[in-house]
């Protein structure tokens, strides 16, 4: 007899309403008082297989399938290259995972480097014309002559094939040379900036004391803004910077796309410090993470763009079921490379050199590969009975690696994983019933054809 198991649902409410969300399917179903009450106290050992309720709601699930399809590994086919083009910083972030106290564990790479990589990456998958670059650091507009030399060559030696190029940046850097390359090719631009002034200059502080990091990045702001060159801003929140929404509201104000990610533990004695972990901190990300959706719905209810792309994201996934056993493609679609050729599964591995996975001259280490690519969250103990399963798929490996053991997920992680994601399944379907135009206006920027074929009333 088919069962549903604890480790496949998860329920929640809004207002008077009553949700079932079924891990597998990605499916979110109404249930009636009775039915939010059985499974409040479900568990497989004590679910009553013969009760009205638990056959509806497996009949209800096999109605509409379970349609992931499941991968033990990912297939070797590198289309995303990073470039840990600069070794050097102009700020002093504490969290930072590409430095420490001891400074970089990697050098700026030389122009022959960057182009032998690139060739490396073509070589690598000779059937594919399309490949993404991008520049990271360290902060890659110290190098930005560098950058500039490289493009070009990269243009003159590849003129049949379609490289599409994103840099991280802390926003500090900005002239007339690079605002000419940014234009020249469509460059994707992601601008590091964790909130108000008080917050940017805590978190962010420039190593020259008399330049104020936060006024550097509304500077370029601007300039960028009146160049037309469009970015988003990425702001990371850390344990001792718990205002979560004032930052929010400071990023809204701004009226430009942006991110929020929390600080993870990294090869960085400080990172641990600044991550997120522990009851307390869980607690008030709670209460934030709902004060900040209650904006959302009252600025979606005035009719206002929201700018939180995070958030936008987390509808759009919601919507179309998207589910993942891989966290990201790590050592599969994406590797990282530094000076000297050495090649790692991720930029977040380039710190720790004992997780080099091979090299662009002599090839690939098997064995090492393995260790480091990214896993199906099938392979993880851990994660075999977590509701998010589908969803992190067992988290970032790089940081998992940097915490100790990378076969296991870091559970401060997980609690908050869990936490906002029930607060998404929430919002999700608040916005559902109450501001349907919203949501199908979004889904229909994002993508019209998947909007003909899928039916947001199932």
């Amino acid at each position: 007899m088919d069962t549903l198991s604890y480790r496949d649902i998860i329920i929640f409410r809004d207002g008077t309403d009553r949700y079932l969300y079924h891990t597998p399917s990605g499916l979110i179903f109404n249930v009636t008082d009775s039915s939010y009450d059985y499974l409040e106290n479900f568990s497989d050992a004590n679910v009553d297989m013969t009760s009205d309720i638990h056959q509806l709601l497996i009949a209800s699930i096999q109605h509409y399938g379970n349609k992931l399809i499941h991968q033990e590994h990912l297939p070797y086919d590198p289309s995303c290259l990073v470039l840990n083009i600069s070794g050097q910083c102009n700020l002093k972030c504490p969290y930072c995972f590409s430095q420490d106290k001891h400074g970089f564990k990697f050098k700026s790479m030389s122009l022959k480097t960057c182009l032998d990589s690139v060739r490396y990456l073509i070589e690598s998958n000779p059937d594919r014309k399309n490949f993404t670059i991008g520049l990271f650091g360290g902060e890659p507009f110290l190098e930005y002559q560098l950058i500039e030399t490289l493009l070009r060559r990269i243009s003159e030696a590849y003129p049949d094939y379609k490289f599409t190029y994103s840099i991280t940046t802390n926003g500090t850097v900005i002239n007339e040379q690079i605002l000419k390359v940014l234009k020249e090719y469509n460059i994707s631009l992601i601008v590091s900036l964790d909130g108000p002034k008080h917050i940017a200059n805590t978190n962010r502080p420039n190593k020259n004391s008399r330049h104020d990091t936060f006024e550097m990045v509304m500077r370029t702001s601007q300039i960028l803004k009146e160049n037309k060159v469009p970015f988003v801003y990425r702001a990371t929140v850390t344990a001792d910077n718990m205002d979560l929404m004032n930052t929010i509201l400071f990023f809204e104000q701004l009226e430009t796309p942006y991110y929020i990610v929390f600080c993870f533990e990294s090869s960085n004695e400080n990172s641990s410090i600044y991550a997120l972990r522990g009851t307390s901190a869980l607690d008030n990300i709670s209460e934030q993470v709902d004060n900040v959706y209650k904006y959302y719905y009252a600025q979606i209810s005035a009719g206002k763009k929201v700018w939180g792309y995070y958030f936008l994201e987390k509808l759009i996934s919601l919507y179309f079921q998207k589910r993942y056993e891989f966290p990201c493609g790590a050592g599969n679609t994406l590797i990282s490379v530094t000076e000297g050729g050495d090649i790692f599964a991720c930029m977040n591995y380039a710190p720790m050199p004992e997780t080099r996975i091979g090299n662009i001259y002599s090839g690939i280490n098997e064995e090492a590969h393995n260790r480091y690519m990214s896993k199906s969250s099938v392979e993880i103990v851990e994660c075999q009975d977590c509701i998010l399963r589908y969803t992190c798929s067992g988290g970032c490996i790089a940081e998992r690696c940097s915490v100790g053991n990378i076969n296991r997920p870091n559970t401060s992680m997980c609690e908050l994983n869990k936490l906002i994601f029930k607060k998404d399944l929430i919002a999700f379907q608040h916005i559902k019933k109450h501001h349907y135009d919203f949501l199908k206006g979004l889904i229909a920027t994002f993508n019209t054809k998947e909007l003909e074929t899928i039916s947001l009333t199932k």
